[in-house]
C-alpha cells in the first residue's frame, strides 16, 4: 500500500473560493512559469504550496491566476522568495513582472517583480 502525498497550503490570496485554490494546486492546465519570462502578469489571486513528491522530497510551489484565467507555477527558491517577500510588504499583489536572469555560475533562473497597478 503507498502512502497518500500530502499537500500544504503555506499562504494564499485571500479572494479565491476552494474550487479555484484546488485547481491551482491540482489542475492540468497550468502551465510553466519560466514560459512567461519578460512578461507582466495581471493577478486574480496566488497560491504557495508544500506538495509532496512520489519520492518523498517536499518542493514548494508558487502558482498565480491571471485574470484572464490562466494558470502559472514554479518551484523556484528565487522567484518564491521575491513573491513572498512581495506579499509581506504589500497588501494585495495585483500584477507581477516574471524576469529571467543568469546565476553568477552560469545557470538560468527566474524571479518576479511586483508591479504598481
Amino acid at each position: 500500500e503507498t502512502e497518500k502525498k500530502t499537500m500544504k497550503v503555506i499562504a494564499k490570496s485571500n479572494n479565491l473560493k476552494p474550487q479555484e485554490l484546488y485547481q491551482m494546486a491540482n489542475g492540468n492546465d497550468i502551465k510553466r512559469m519560466r514560459d512567461v519570462a519578460g512578461q507582466t502578469l495581471d493577478l486574480a489571486g496566488w497560491l504557495i504550496f508544500e506538495d509532496e513528491k512520489p519520492d518523498g522530497e517536499i518542493s514548494t510551489i508558487v502558482t498565480v491566476r491571471t485574470t484572464e484565467g490562466e494558470m502559472y507555477a514554479t518551484n523556484s527558491p528565487t522567484f518564491r522568495r521575491s513573491f513572498e517577500s512581495m506579499t509581506a510588504f504589500f497588501e494585495s499583489v495585483d500584477a507581477i513582472k516574471v524576469v529571467s536572469a543568469t546565476s553568477k555560475k552560469g545557470r538560468p533562473f527566474i524571479t518576479c517583480d511586483y508591479v504598481e497597478r
